[in-house]
C-alpha cells in the first residue's frame, strides 16, 4: 500500500542519462509549514503516524500521534514550541531520514 510519503528520497541519477530526475518542490502527501525548525509535516490519518521533516534535512516518524495533534501542531503560532511542548518526549519516533 503506498503511503503519503513516497518520494521523499533523493532520485537515483538516471542511467541512461547521467543526471538526476526533476524533483518535485516539496516531497508528495507533505505540507510545508512556516517555522526556523520544521519545514514539512505528513500525517496519515489511518495509522497516527506523523511525520516531521527538520530544516537540517532529517526526518523522524511520530507514532500513534492524535489527528487533534496534528491538527493543533498545523495551526500553532509557533511550530517549533508547540512540536517541543507536545510531541517531543511523549510519542516514540524513528529517525527515517
Amino acid at each position: 500500500m503506498a503511503t503519503p510519503y513516497a518520494g521523499i528520497k533523493p532520485a537515483a541519477p538516471d542511467a541512461k542519462q547521467g543526471v538526476p530526475a526533476a524533483q518535485p518542490s516539496q516531497p508528495s502527501g507533505w505540507r510545508s509549514v512556516v517555522s526556523s525548525h520544521l519545514s514539512n509535516v505528513a500525517y496519515d490519518y489511518g495509522s497516527g503516524e506523523l511525520r516531521i521533516q527538520f530544516v537540517d534535512g532529517s526526518i523522524y516518524a511520530y507514532a500513534n500521534v492524535p489527528e487533534d495533534v496534528f491538527d493543533a501542531l498545523l495551526n500553532a503560532g509557533s511550530k517549533g514550541k508547540y512540536f517541543r511542548d507536545q510531541i517531543r518526549g511523549i510519542y516514540a519516533y524513528t529517525r527515517v531520514g
